[in-house]
């Protein structure tokens, strides 16, 4: 095996990479996750099946904070933003925080 550059995400700013068995992960400086390769087990993130050479933008889908962050009465504007990224075996992990649209 030889090392080679991956031209695939040149366009964005990435910031870490983390590769499991068969995948890999790849984190942007505006907090966005790329993940690619082998997709069994859920461990692209997708939530299903699907095994790709391209990397495609994984959403985070989450709801909004509760508690302190998002008022009953009124719905706070944001996004979740990934701060880090792990990838294993069979498994992808992130780190994610909200970031609110008044910041």
């Amino acid at each position: 095996m030889v090392p080679q550059k991956v031209n695939l995400l040149s366009e964005e700013d990435i910031i870490q990479v983390s590769c499991g068995g068969t995948h890999s992960v790849a984190l942007t400086r505006d907090g966005r996750i790329f993940s690619f390769g082998r997709g069994d087990h859920g461990r692209l993130g997708y939530g299903r099946k699907v095994t790709t050479g391209q990397p495609l933008e994984l959403p985070i889908m989450i709801p909004p904070p509760e508690g302190s962050f998002n008022h009953a009465d009124e719905e706070e504007e944001g996004k979740w933003s990934a701060k880090s990224i792990a990838c294993g075996g069979r498994h992808t992990l992130a780190v994610v925080e909200w970031k609110s649209d008044d910041i």
